[in-house]
């Protein structure tokens, strides 16, 4: 998701008058990070999705390249191919791939897909004309750019994937996940291990979900019992949920979980397997892969929620909540008080040290001196 350049010159200026540095932090329990799965199994396959309007500016080289810094991975191999082509739009995604060793010959394969070019056409089919001079000038600067970034490039997005379009950017999501299944071939040692970004979540794991009830059930279940790690940066599945809703059942009560399903029914598996007789065996499954969904928010992140107690508390082991500030800087506007500019509190995530930090090492931090420990 992009930021508006209006928006930060004007918060800029403001600065000029007063800041303050934001700093909030709390986070439910412990979590293993990359580091930790690194150390269980001997490839790791990551996978990035990006949300709405697409990758944010600096997302997701910041992430890579501190991985192989703080990790000391040296690069061997990057593809980047292709995903579709589907029936609706030529211009397809991209999924890149990019193999980090480490010293002992573990392996990190980087997966980035790319699913906004699937959008793109539409978007400037159906709202381009609204960023016409003529229409533009109409609107102060800041605000022009706003409605640009937000309602023209991203929010469509989401407006398109509770729609119609929903199967084709899963297809992309599909595809990427299927491609990863080819490459790992006969190796028998690897985990999944997931970072999601806003509409990126909610596509995944419906995407997932959706295996369970094909013939590719197996791939599924693969899925769910090498997965240990589920990062979700501005998690927005209550939002997104309610394009869910059945008015013939709609709850009566908070203690609905529209937008949760899937990834509940994601979450079930996992336990039901590794206490069944068909579950892996221990030689097959990678030790201390217990499942963590870690739910990453900026407490003024617009577009992003903490998992809810009434889901939380179904899995309380394996859901946790990092509230932190992604946007640091609080900016004084007289007679308003401080503000942050929204914008960057929810595109900031991939880049941000802190969350660069629990990825890598999980919670506690226990190799790196913490980031977080101010």
């Amino acid at each position: 998701m992009r930021s508006p350049s209006s928006a930060i010159v004007l918060l800029l200026t403001l600065c000029s008058t007063g800041c303050i540095t934001l700093s909030e932090r709390s986070i439910d329990h412990n979590f293993d990070g990359l580091q930790a799965a690194m150390s269980r199994s001997g490839t790791v396959c990551m996978l990035l999705v990006h949300g709405m309007g697409g990758y944010s500016t600096g997302d997701p080289q910041t992430l890579i390249g501190a991985i192989q810094t703080q990790l000391h991975l040296r690069p061997i191999a990057t593809t980047d191919q292709p995903i579709g082509p589907t029936d609706v739009d030529k211009n397809v995604g991209s999924l890149t791939r990019q193999d980090l060793k480490s010293a002992d010959g573990r392996v990190l394969r980087i997966y980035t897909l790319k699913w906004e070019p699937l959008t793109e056409g539409l978007k400037r089919q159906y709202l381009a004309y609204d960023a016409t001079p003529a229409s533009a000038r109409l609107r102060l600067p800041i605000f022009n750019d706003v409605k640009q970034s937000l309602m023209n490039e991203n929010v469509p997005d989401v407006v398109l994937y509770v729609g119609g379009y929903r199967p084709v950017l899963q297809k992309a999501v599909r595809a990427a996940l299927g491609r990863i299944q080819h490459d790992l071939g006969d190796n028998k040692d690897y985990e999944y291990f997931f970072v999601t970004f806003s509409l990126g979540s909610k596509i995944v794991f419906d995407v997932v979900d959706q295996m369970d009830n094909e013939a590719n059930a197996a791939h599924h279940d693969e899925i769910v019992d090498r997965t240990a790690s589920f990062f979700m940066l501005a998690n927005q599945l209550p939002l997104l949920g309610l394009g869910n809703v059945d008015p013939a059942t709609a709850p009566e009560t908070s203690g609905h979980v529209a937008g949760y399903e899937s990834m509940l029914r994601f979450v079930r598996r996992k336990h039901q397997r590794q206490q069944s007789a068909t579950a892996p065996s221990p030689g097959t499954q990678p030790a201390g892969g217990e499942l963590s969904i870690v739910a990453v928010s900026d407490p003024n992140d617009l577009f992003s929620y903490s998992i809810p107690p009434y889901v939380k508390q179904q899995f309380p082991a394996t859901f946790v909540n990092v509230v932190l500030s992604v946007a640091k800087t609080g900016y004084w506007i007289p007679t308003e008080g401080y503000v942050i500019n929204p914008m960057a509190a929810h595109t900031g995530y991939g880049h941000d040290p802190d969350v660069i930090k629990l990825i890598i090492d999980g919670w506690p931090h226990r190799l790196h001196e913490s980031l977080l420990g101010r």
